[in-house]
């Protein structure tokens, strides 16, 4: 990777939180949802919520699972009892979604976004996107190479 080049300080009641250009993007979808978290009170995925999550996403079940740091028994039990996930499970779960919608929105199509994630991507160093989406690095990259073959600088 590159050289980290602050472009500009984003000052929040929590912490002063850095855009840092890595590469050709700027990284900013963690800090983005950051702010926008601020102050607020945090909603909790209950697990029907969840369920209607799993139904209109191309991820399976166990990428969820591998998404949100659980097993695929424990997602199950989840959404049999409508139990509520925790904070960062549910602001996780909230992320991601947000990069399956925008998936969908630049290819048009469920199953052609679903084929783009399980294939090797070069921009992302020759990983699959949906192995990336375990942490906000990842997560940020995905959605960067997304904007990209939007605007087709790819």
């Amino acid at each position: 990777m590159g050289k980290h080049t602050t472009i500009k300080k984003e000052t929040t009641k929590a912490a002063t939180l850095e855009v840092v250009r890595q590469g050709s993007y700027v990284r900013t979808t963690a800090i983005r949802f950051a702010i926008a978290r601020e102050g607020k009170v945090v909603r909790r995925v209950q697990g029907k919520q969840f369920h209607t999550m799993l139904k209109s996403s191309p991820l399976k079940l166990n990428e969820w699972a591998s998404v949100v740091f659980v097993s695929p028994r424990t997602l199950q039990a989840r959404i049999k009892e409508n139990r509520s996930f925790d904070e960062l499970q549910s602001d996780r779960m909230e992320l991601v979604m947000h990069v399956m919608e925008r998936g969908e929105e630049v290819f048009g199509d469920r199953k052609k976004f679903r084929r783009w994630l399980d294939a090797p991507r070069p921009a992302l160093e020759d990983k699959k996107p949906v192995d990336m989406l375990n942490d906000l690095v990842g997560i940020g990259e995905v959605l960067a190479e997304l904007g990209r073959i939007e605007h087709g600088v790819f």
